[in-house]
């Protein structure tokens, strides 16, 4: 799983100064892309996670 935060110091510099919806749209555009969108799941207040779609309950112990 990566933050938002992860996300954005590595994709842009850890000094971005511009909105954080950026993010949220290249997310979008990816599930999109992907065919699926289960394959970027977002956990609520944490970030994001890559997961294989249909093997959700397989993964959440994982943790």
């Amino acid at each position: 799983m990566y933050s938002r935060q992860q996300i954005m110091d590595t994709v842009w510099d850890p000094h971005f100064f511009g909105p954080t919806k950026t993010l949220d749209a290249h997310v979008a555009a990816l599930r999109r892309k992907l065919g699926d969108p289960g394959w970027i799941t977002t956990a609520r207040g944490v970030g994001f996670r890559l997961t294989v779609p249909g093997h959700r309950a397989a993964c959440e112990g994982d943790d």
